[in-house]
C-alpha cells in the first residue's frame, strides 16, 4: 500500500497521539483504550483513509501518514490496530477535537550535495561498527542496512529506531528535514554513545579489579580468623554485623523503601513506587557506579554484598552513596 492509493496530500485527515515515536518503515500494533482515539481509528476505516500518528496534535507537529492493516477489538473497550508508516508527515491545521483531525501534507527531505551525504554515509558506517563492537546487543546488520539501501532518510529513521534515543532527541532528529543534517545529529549521538560505553567499560574494569583484588584480601582474612578462633582469640565478626545492622535502619525512613532484608551482611533493599519501566534498580547501579561502589539490582531490589574484608569507613561509603542514590531518584 502506498501514498498514491489515498487521496492526494495535503488532505485532512484522523489523528492519533502516541507516547513513543512511530517511523515511515514501521509495521507495528498500537493499543488504544481512550474513546476518541478509538473513534478516530474507526473513522479512518470507515472513510478508507490514512491516518497520522505523533507525540502531539498541535499545528506543526510533524508524525508519521500511514494506514490501519488490521483492527481487533479487545476485552473492556480495548482496540488493537496493526499500523503501517508510509511516509513523514506534518500538521498544517487541526479542524476537529474528539477526534482529532488535521489537515495533513507529507514532508519532502532536502537532498542537496549528493558527494557529502554519500560521505556522511560512508562516516556513519565506519560508527555503526564501532558501536556494535562495543555494544553486543546493536546488530551489525546496520552495515547492510547503509551498503543496500539508497534512501539516506530511511538509513536514518531505521538506525535511530534501533537506538531507542529519548523522545526529545528522537523527535529533533525526525522532524529535520535536510538529509544531510540529519546524519550530522545521528553521527552527533553515535559518537556519545560510543564515547558514553567505553566510559561504563572502563569502569567495570577498575571495578572487577578492586573486587578481585578485595575477594583476595577476604580469603586471607579469614583464615586468619580461622587461627584467631583456633587460639581462643575474640571474634569481632558478629559484632561488626550487629553495628551493620544499625546503619541500615536509616533506610526505612524513607518514603519509598519498603522493606530492608538482612542476612549476616548480605542486604537486601526492596524499593516501592516505580513503574517496571523506569528500571530503578538499574539507575541506582549507574550512580553508585560512578561513584566506585558497586550494588547489585534486580527489579526493585538493591543488593549489598559486601567482603568480610571491608572496613566500617567503606561500609558507611556503600550506605551512603546508596542512601543518596535512593533519595535523589526519587519521584
Amino acid at each position: 500500500m502506498t501514498l498514491e492509493n489515498y487521496n492526494e496530500l495535503p488532505t485532512e485527515i484522523p489523528v492519533l497521539k502516541e507516547k513513543e515515536l512511530i517511523y515511515p518503515f514501521m509495521i507495528i500494533p498500537i493499543f488504544l483504550e481512550k474513546k476518541e482515539d478509538i473513534i478516530a481509528v474507526q473513522k479512518a476505516i470507515n472513510d478508507h483513509s490514512l491516518l497520522f500518528v505523533s507525540i502531539n496534535d498541535e499545528p506543526g507537529t510533524y508524525g508519521t501518514i500511514g494506514t490501519i492493516s488490521r483492527k481487533v477489538t479487545l476485552p473492556e473497550g480495548r482496540v488493537k490496530i496493526l499500523f503501517q508508516g508510509l511516509k513523514r508527515g506534518k500538521i498544517l491545521e487541526v479542524t476537529d477535537k474528539n477526534p482529532t483531525m488535521a489537515i495533513v501534507d507529507k514532508v519532502t527531505p532536502l537532498n542537496k550535495e549528493a558527494k557529502e551525504v554519500n560521505a556522511l554515509l560512508e562516516t556513519l558506517k565506519e560508527h555503526i561498527l564501532t558501536l556494535s563492537e562495543l555494544n553486543p546487543f546493536f546488530p551489525k546488520d546496520f552495515i547492510k542496512i547503509i551498503d543496500t539501501n539508497s534512501d539516506a532518510n530511511r538509513i536514518v529513521d531505521i538506525i535511530a529506531s534501533s537506538l531507542k534515543l529519548p523522545v526529545e532527541i528522537g523527535y529533533e532528529l525526525f522532524k529535520e528535514i535536510d538529509t544531510k543534517e540529519r546524519l550530522i545529529k545521528l553521527i552527533h549521538y553515535i559518537l556519545e554513545e560510543i564515547e558514553s560505553i567505553k566510559l561504563k567499560n572502563e569502569l567495570n574494569r577498575k571495578v572487577m579489579e578492586q573486587v578481585q583484588e578485595a575477594n583476595r584480601e577476604h580469603l586471607l582474612k579469614q583464615q586468619l580468623k580461622l587461627i584467631q578462633q583456633e587460639l581462643g582469640m575474640t571474634n569481632e565478626l558478629e559484632e561488626e554485623i550487629k553495628e551493620y545492622k544499625e546503619k541500615l535502619e536509616k533506610f526505612l525512613d524513607l518514603p519509598n523503601v519498603k522493606e530492608v532484608r538482612q542476612q549476616g551482611m548480605v542486604t537486601a533493599i526492596e524499593l516501592k513506587g516505580y513503574d517496571v519501566k523506569e528500571r530503578i534498580g538499574l539507575r541506582i547501579y549507574e550512580y553508585a557506579l560512578s561513584r566506585g561502589i558497586l550494588l547489585r539490582p534486580l527489579g526493585h531490589v538493591i543488593y549489598f554484598m559486601p567482603p568480610y574484608i571491608i572496613t566500617k569507613d567503606q561500609i558507611d561509603l556503600m550506605m551512603d552513596t546508596a542512601l543518596e542514590a535512593i533519595v535523589l531518584l526519587e519521584r
